[in-house]
């Protein structure tokens, strides 16, 4: 969504639909458009509020926002994969906030941590670098998108993966 200009500002679990045998994003009641500045270089933006537990830092802090917000939600996505439920579940919102400002990220059974399959691996992997602490640090969607798809790849032995 991000090379058509468009930042979902909401990504969760609960966005996507099953249709036709793919998962499809959806619900893009808080999206903004994104603009660029005469440099052709992409204008910041702000939500209004952040509430929940899946935010990036950035939204918590209220900072200027980029579509790496939706990168770091992705984290969160990848996280309930691997884990079966939503991230910090069981946290009230207030301390899972906090420690998201501080760096924190609610941990990894020790099953999904020290796996040895290499799909899990390649999503923990995947999922911590949507999850940088600082937007800048995050690699674009495409890239996190890119690495998954040519580690399944690998995994399935094939070329034939596409996204």
């Amino acid at each position: 969504v991000h090379e058509a200009g468009i930042a979902h500002t909401d990504i969760a679990p609960k966005q996507y639909l099953l249709l036709d045998g793919r998962y499809q994003l959806s619900d893009f009641n808080r999206c903004r458009f994104l603009e660029q500045d005469d440099e052709l270089k992409q204008c910041l933006f702000h939500v209004g509020k952040n509430p929940g537990k899946g935010r990036s830092p950035e939204e918590y802090r209220n900072d200027d926002l980029s579509p790496k917000i939706d990168v770091y939600s992705m984290g969160n996505v990848y996280y309930y994969m691997l884990m079966g439920f939503k991230y910090f579940d069981g946290y009230k919102s207030k301390k899972a906030q906090s420690i998201v400002k501080k760096g924190g990220r609610p941990p990894l059974s020790e099953e999904v941590e020290f796996s040895h399959d290499p799909a899990i691996q390649h999503i923990v992997q995947g999922m911590r670098r949507a999850q940088a602490h600082e937007a800048e640090d995050r690699p674009p969607a495409r890239e996190i998108a890119k690495y998954l798809a040519e580690a399944l790849k690998v995994i399935a032995g094939t070329d034939k993966v596409t996204f």
